[in-house]
């Protein structure tokens, strides 16, 4: 009785302290995406008994760091969640799919490739054949020749032979070594990106474990949130732009590739412009000595060690909320068009609508993330003084509380690809910018030297202490548009920076609209009207006396 007694108490106490272990098969549901890194949320829907369980997320591929780990639940159970932590186990041979196809793929080609090679042992092994039957006639006709003519049509039957030989020879080596070089070219290609894969990585099969207490048994659906590398995105924009409309359609991509090993398949997409990577610190400034280099030399080893210390930490820590705030991001769905965009502070979100498919092989994906139509102002602005084209440039403004990122542009006019711009920084909400929308031939600019005259001579041919330049210059812009254009005309007089050059007898016809443009002294601006084929000139005149023995530069 007494050890009956004892076996059921320790049955009782076994069945607390030794957890149900539980592997669960797991979908990456949701990425938030950072310049450098992603927050990857998996999900598992389970049923759980009651009493304490671990729960085991198999398959995670790419390397994270423990710190960044977060787990939620919601369901019908009624479950506490302890914690979760990084199980590893060093394996002999590579647990990731992608790697298992790509190493697949090479041992076809190595296939391959070896027996190219093995033909072309035998193809050379038939030229040596060739060589040495060529070598033999021409030792056995001279031998022929003394005692007995051999007839024309053997040493022409001879020949043939020898030529057909070669050629076939010839021809099957060429096909070989063109095929093997195709090959060649094909597996290193899978090297590189089976390289781009396992770089820093080892075979490890690891899986995250969460210890969870059911105290009502149902459906729950567990979600593990960690931060990994090997992911970035940068903003791309098109901009389409209506010329007789004024108006143009601004459209946000995000550009994004990833390689950490594990493809996204259907993901709720959320794009952060920020650095969670970088650490939330300030890195502090350390007071700067000068002093004699022999004291320096013995004090520097000690002084980079102290400053060393004081960097903040780069890995990402969950210390500051930022772990907590981006896994409540992750759970929110879009509601707009393209993307719902969010001010976070010192970041924007972006969150996808549509569910989104981007491979783990290092490629580029554009996702739309947001568009806008905006009502432009057209103009033209040239500098002919560096090249005679006008650049057809649009005044626009952001629409958007949100701020627009710097980033590439594809422009397209009339539907037509005209080329690429940039937006140089960040726009923030109602903020107008200067978008270059590409050359228009329609509008034709010329510059020409009407004169360049040297006078450093007086009455009598005396030479002159000073030596005068003058120059003379005339700008034509010409309108071949079916509509009315305003053209922003940029040139330049040269500034002297010293007493001894004066610049003298300046003139200019028309007047220019602006002098010293963004207080750069000597850039001078033009504002034209042009009518449809009306074309204007300006004049631009003035002169550099400098003493005679003066040797100056710029001119």
């Amino acid at each position: 009785m007494i050890h009956l007694l004892i076996f059921c108490i320790t049955l009782c106490v076994s069945s607390q302290v030794y957890a149900d272990t539980i592997n669960t098969a797991s979908k990456i549901t949701t990425v938030m995406i950072y310049p450098g890194a992603a927050m990857i949320t998996r999900s598992a829907e389970i049923n759980l008994s009651t009493g304490d369980h671990t729960v085991f997320f198999d398959g995670i591929v790419p390397e994270i760091n423990d710190n960044t780990l977060g787990v939620k639940g919601q369901g019908q159970a009624e479950v506490k969640i302890f914690g979760a932590a990084v199980k590893r186990e060093f394996m002999a041979e590579s647990t990731n799919e992608r790697v298992k196809e790509l190493q697949a793929q090479i041992e076809v080609l190595d296939d391959q490739l070896l027996a190219i090679a093995e033909k072309q042992k035998v193809l050379k092994k038939k030229q040596e054949y060739l060589d040495s039957l060529k070598f033999k006639a021409g030792e056995q006709l001279p031998k022929d020749i003394m005692t007995k003519m051999p007839a024309i049509t053997d040493i022409e039957a001879l020949e043939a032979y020898l030529a057909r030989g070669y050629n076939l020879v010839y021809t099957a080596a060429e096909e070989l070594r063109i095929k093997a070089r195709d090959l060649d070219r094909q597996k290193k290609a899978l090297e590189a990106k089976l390289q781009e894969i396992t770089t820093n990585q080892q075979n490890v099969k690891r899986s995250i474990g969460v210890e969870v207490q059911c105290a009502k048994a149902g459906k729950i659906t567990l979600m593990v949130s960690y931060l990994v590398g090997g992911v970035n995105w940068s903003p791309i924009y098109d901009a389409r732009v209506g010329f007789e409309q004024a108006e143009a359609e601004l459209a946000l991509f995000g550009n994004i590739a990833q390689n950490t090993g594990e493809d996204w398949d259907a993901v709720a997409l959320t794009i952060s412009t920020s650095r969670p990577t970088i650490g939330g610190r300030m890195p502090d400034l350390q007071p700067w000595y000068v002093q004699q280099v022999e004291v320096y030399r013995k004090q520097a080893v000690t002084r980079a060690m102290v400053m060393e210390a004081a960097a903040p930490m780069g890995n990402f820590s969950g210390d500051d909320g930022s772990l907590d705030k981006a896994n409540e991001e992750l759970q929110s769905d879009a509601s707009t068009a393209y993307a719902q965009t969010e001010s976070k502070g010192i970041s924007v979100v972006f969150k996808i609508t549509k569910p989104v498919d981007i491979k783990s092989d290092g490629a580029w994906h554009r996702v739309p993330i947001t568009a806008m139509r905006l009502p432009i102002l057209l103009e033209y602005a040239t500098t002919p003084k560096y090249n005679t084209y006008a650049y057809l440039k649009s005044e626009v403004m952001n629409m958007q509380d949100a701020v627009l990122l710097p980033g590439a542009v594809n422009v397209y006019l009339d539907n037509d690809y005209v080329g690429s711009s940039a937006i140089d920084k960040a726009i923030g909400g109602k903020e107008k910018f200067d978008l270059y929308l590409g050359v228009d031939e329609g509008v034709t600019v010329k510059r020409k030297l009407l004169e360049q005259k040297s006078d450093d001579t007086l009455i009598g041919g005396i030479p002159s202490p000073n030596r005068i330049i003058s120059f003379s210059y005339k700008i034509t812009v010409e309108n071949y548009k079916s509509k009315s254009i305003e053209v922003k005309v940029y040139d330049q007089i040269p500034v002297a920076q010293d007493d001894k050059i004066k610049i003298k007898n300046v003139k200019f016809n028309p007047e220019p609209t602006k002098k010293d443009v963004d207080d750069r002294p000597g850039i001078i601006r033009w504002g034209l009207s042009l009518k449809p084929g009306e074309k204007k000139d300006i004049l631009i005149g003035y002169s550099v006396e400098y003493p005679r023995n003066l040797v100056i530069s710029g001119l």
